[in-house]
């Protein structure tokens, strides 16, 4: 099956804010990263979006820190990214372990970590894994960032 057709919409400045406003401003637009699960749902036609954001401009979005509060992981982070991440196994090695497991049995993809949250099937291993941790979810609204607690976000409150 053919994906139906799309529009790309392009973050031409580079900013999350611009991606956080092109999809308040299109009810019908979703951002896309790696697209790994979005492209096969659309394949099947199981969902269709008119409108699709490229985020995989934005900076930092791609990569591992530690900062003051923690350790963050950007939402563009490759299961395989995380994996290998020194940082990642010296502090979260349980952590490190189920985005290993999920990579492998996922047929070693390019899974991203926003997405793989996004997606929420109770199938994948690092959701219970950022549970235990009791990690933050990140989220931009109206171009301001909010941080919360990770079960909101699995229960549809973030």
């Amino acid at each position: 099956m053919t994906i139906r057709s799309f529009d790309l919409l392009q973050n031409r400045d580079r900013l999350l804010k611009q991606a956080s406003s092109l999809l308040k401003h299109r009810d019908e637009a979703r951002p896309i990263a790696g697209g790994t699960t979005l492209v096969i749902l659309m394949k099947q036609r199981a969902v269709h979006y008119p409108y699709l954001v490229d985020l995989q401009s934005i900076p930092g979005l791609n990569q591992i820190t530690r900062e003051a509060d923690g350790t963050r992981i950007g939402a563009l982070v490759t299961h395989r990214t995380v994996e290998l991440s020194h940082l990642v196994a010296e502090l979260f090695s349980g952590c490190r372990r189920s985005f290993q497991q999920d990579w492998q049995r996922a047929g070693k993809g390019n899974r991203v970590c926003g997405g793989n949250l996004a997606h929420a099937d109770y199938r994948l291993d690092p959701p219970p894994a950022l549970l235990l941790l009791k990690s933050e979810v990140t989220a931009v609204r109206a171009g301001r960032y909010a941080g919360d607690p990770i079960e909101g976000f699995f229960q549809g409150n973030v």
